[in-house]
């Protein structure tokens, strides 16, 4: 796993983790504002990290049968 790889899937972890703890907070009822908004955060940036590589591979024209796709080096439509 390179090294890029290795730190997007820490991180992903990571995040995963708060999701979790705050999960468990909430159901415990034991989940503070601060909490909510630093997780709003981090789901933020989960997802701007998530858009920054899913625009770093291979675009995926998909084909008309459902799980058939090709894959288009170099290129994507955003």
């Amino acid at each position: 796993m390179s090294t890029r790889h290795g730190e997007l899937a820490t991180f992903l972890v990571h995040e995963q983790w708060r999701l979790e703890q705050l999960a468990y907070d909430i159901a415990g009822h034991r989940c503070t504002a601060r909490q909510c908004a630093e997780t709003a955060a981090a789901v933020e940036r989960v997802s701007a990290v998530l858009r920054d590589y899913a625009a770093s591979l291979p675009f995926e024209r998909f084909a008309e049968e459902p799980g058939s796709s090709t894959v288009v080096e170099g290129g994507s439509d955003g």
